[in-house]
C-alpha cells in the first residue's frame, strides 16, 4: 500500500468522540498520520485553538454547530466543568492525545 505523507490533527469535543474515532480509523487505514485530541476541558480547547498542536497538513474540528443564518453561525464545543485540580489530574489520562 502506498504511504501518504499527510499529517492530520483531529480535535473533538465530548459529544463527537465516537465520530472522531471512526474518522481517525478511516484515515489511518489509508496510512495517514493522525493525532486525535479530546477537547474535554476548557483549557484543552484553548490550547488547541492557539495552535499548540503538532505541525500538520490539515486540522479537523469535530463538534456541533448552531445558528440559522449565515451571520448567526457558531460552533458548540461541549466541555466538562472542572471542580478542582484533582478532577483535572483524574481526567488527564482520558483526554490526552494519541499518535
Amino acid at each position: 500500500m502506498k504511504r501518504f505523507s499527510i499529517h492530520v490533527v483531529i480535535g473533538c469535543d465530548i459529544e463527537m468522540r465516537d465520530t472522531a474515532e471512526v474518522l481517525r480509523s478511516i484515515l489511518e487505514a489509508f496510512s495517514f498520520r493522525v493525532h486525535l485530541y479530546h477537547l474535554a476541558h476548557y483549557r484543552n480547547v484553548l490550547e488547541f485553538l492557539k495552535g499548540e498542536i503538532p505541525e500538520c497538513d490539515y486540522v479537523i474540528l469535530c463538534c456541533h454547530g448552531d445558528g440559522d443564518t449565515e451571520d448567526n453561525l457558531h460552533l458548540n464545543i461541549e466541555v466538562i466543568r472542572q471542580a478542582d485540580d484533582q478532577d483535572e489530574k483524574r481526567m488527564a489520562g482520558k483526554s490526552s492525545h494519541s499518535n
